[in-house]
């Protein structure tokens, strides 16, 4: 499994703070004794053993995390800078292996078909689209920019976009919602039509801006 470098980690004591990035700490690690650094290595060890055995499946069926990191490895060809730098990579094998994306195989694989059909059209709209991968907030403006003003272009690509951009990598945007309803309907409630329950839901998760 591939370790990614660490970003800077803020330490705070007292009122004292103090940014140290990853190759500080490991000096500040070495002033203090090899056998310290190792320590703290070999206690690392398994914590990542443990991530990467759920990451592919090497554990019990109800821990493994394999097809959920499938997908969201698959996910990456909605970058138009994967797509750009990936082109050898992105055949129509590599669309047919889009289904493992639940959403995308409905109605016997029509969408498949359709990205398929549209492959070079997207493709041809990537090509050369660069973005800063290190800035979350820039990645996500020029990617998600890119498909509301451009994503036309890509023909069926753009409906495959909206549906890969409405997944959530968590539970928690779910949980809020059933929290919501849980505190704005009670026992006494358990008959309002649909429509009030979905509406009133819709408007206080968006905070009235919808």
């Amino acid at each position: 499994m591939k370790k990614t470098r660490a970003s800077p980690t803020k330490i705070a004591h007292d009122d004292d703070e103090e940014e140290i990035d990853e190759a500080e700490m490991t000096e500040l690690l070495k002033a203090h004794g090899d056998n310290n650094y190792s320590k703290v290595i070999d206690s690392l060890v398994p914590a990542f053993d443990y991530l990467e055995n759920r990451l592919t499946g090497n554990c019990r069926a109800q821990f493994s995390f394999e097809h959920t990191y499938r997908v969201f490895e698959l996910c990456r060809v909605f970058d138009l800078s994967f797509v750009s730098e990936n082109e050898a990579r992105i055949d129509l094998a590599f669309v047919r292996s889009l289904a493992a994306i639940k959403p995308l195989a409905r109605n016997d694989g029509e969408l498949i078909t359709a990205l398929q059909r549209d492959l070079n059209l997207y493709m041809a709209a990537a090509r050369g689209f660069t973005v800063d991968h290190s800035d979350v907030d820039a990645f996500s403006v020029a990617v998600l920019g890119w498909w509301k003003n451009h994503g036309s272009s890509a023909g069926a690509w753009r409906e495959a976009a909206e549906i890969v951009f409405s997944l959530t990598p968590n539970s928690a945007s779910a949980e809020r919602a059933f929290s919501l309803l849980k505190c704005m309907f009670g026992d006494n409630q358990e008959r309002c039509l649909a429509d009030l329950v979905q509406a009133s839901i819709m408007l206080r998760y968006n905070e009235r801006n919808i």
